[in-house]
């Protein structure tokens, strides 16, 4: 396992690292350490912190809001992360990663910003399908305001085909919603969601693959660390399938009950037969 071998100098901070390799012995705990100069002029209590892992691009940890925020963690770090809240005031912002694997090795990097200068958040993505129009909107928080791009496959869209608001939160960061609007979901499209937030040299791009035939909408989202495939409509055709099939297989075993009772009859009439003649 490697720390991050190179020092980074930003938002006003400067972020110290140690440049020296570390191997740990699988299963046991690595502390990646990382410190920044505390000049008692930075609002810590807006501390924005994450650890990512470089050859992955993998969200190990962030930390915001006051606390840990572990929903958009990668799964591979669940559990295994935590920071020491109690040394920020004295800069320390090391990582400590518990349960080594062999995937966990590679290069980490640390951010660390205020609230003058602040990450964005992992989007959140919302679709709206009502044929033949989709809106594609995402949502996200930080400071300051970033700058916002749809591509529709490698081509960017005029401003007027997407809208972007800002909204100031009671943190005074700015809330973030653009949405983008499109009238033909015949064909499977790709559009693309770019942030930058030169601020802190921040880029996010999320694309969204639309599988659209018709009055049926499928999307496949590449997020930060997972593939998440959703169904937002069910084709009316195999939906018919499936109701032909349930009803295929109820008039099969009503038949098979009906001939199993006309069996059962004709056995006992020969029995009653046989019976009335002795």
């Amino acid at each position: 396992l490697r720390r991050l071998e190179v020092m980074i100098r930003r938002f006003g901070l400067e972020v110290r690292v140690s440049k020296m390799p570390q191997t740990i012995i699988r299963g046991e705990t690595a502390l990646l350490q990382c410190a920044f100069n505390v000049t008692g002029d930075e609002p810590l209590d807006h501390i924005t912190i994450q650890w990512l892992h470089m050859g992955s691009n993998a969200l190990v940890h962030s930390y915001y809001y006051g606390s840990d925020q572990l929903k958009l963690q990668s799964a591979q770090y669940s559990g295994r992360t935590s920071l020491f809240p109690d040394q920020f005031k004295h800069g320390n912002i090391s990582l400590k990663l518990q349960g080594v694997r062999p995937s966990d090795a590679g290069q980490y990097k640390c951010h660390v910003s205020t609230l003058m200068e602040t990450y964005y958040t992992e989007p959140n993505l919302m679709i709206r399908h009502n044929p033949p129009s989709i809106i594609l909107s995402f949502e996200s928080e930080g400071y300051p305001k970033a700058d916002v791009l749809w591509y529709s496959g490698e081509e960017k869209l005029e401003p007027v085909l997407s809208e972007t608001v800002y909204q100031q939160t009671t943190d005074n960061l700015y809330l973030l919603k653009s949405i983008m609007a499109r009238n033909n979901t015949s064909l499977s499209e790709k559009y693309t969601f770019v942030l930058r937030n030169d601020a802190v040299k921040q880029t996010i791009l999320r694309p969204v693959h639309l599988l659209g035939i018709g009055k049926a909408l499928n999307f496949i989202y590449l997020g930060a660390s997972s593939l998440y495939v959703v169904i937002m409509a069910v084709s009316l055709i195999a939906l018919v399938a499936l109701l032909v099939i349930i009803a295929l297989n109820i008039m099969l075993s009503r038949r098979r009950n009906l001939q199993d009772s006309q069996r059962l009859k004709e056995r006992m009439d020969v029995i009653n037969g046989i019976l009335l003649s002795q």
